[in-house]
């Protein structure tokens, strides 16, 4: 797992965040882009050592879990709307 501060670890372990297993870059959930500050690591590269970096397997399981929650939600956001709206 990657070595991350631990407010940046929890997104990590919410699929609020995940890592790009082709590139290494940080992935933010699309709600978290309406805060500035968690929107500029979107597409930032990962700065650690490829003899630390976690099996790549773990990266690209976690980021199709975080892409599935992220639609998941979005789902969730785009039915609950069209229902209020009815």
């Amino acid at each position: 797992m990657p070595c991350l501060c631990c407010d940046l670890h929890v997104l990590f372990d919410d699929f609020l965040i995940t890592i790009n297993p082709d590139n290494w870059s940080i992935q933010g959930a699309p709600e978290l882009m309406k805060f500035p500050d968690l929107a500029a690591l979107d597409g930032r590269p990962v700065q650690i050592r490829g003899d630390l970096r976690p099996q790549f397997k773990y990266i690209q399981d976690h980021s199709k879990a975080a892409y599935a929650e992220w639609n998941w939600r979005s789902a969730a956001i785009g039915s609950s709307r069209r229902e209020s709206a009815a």
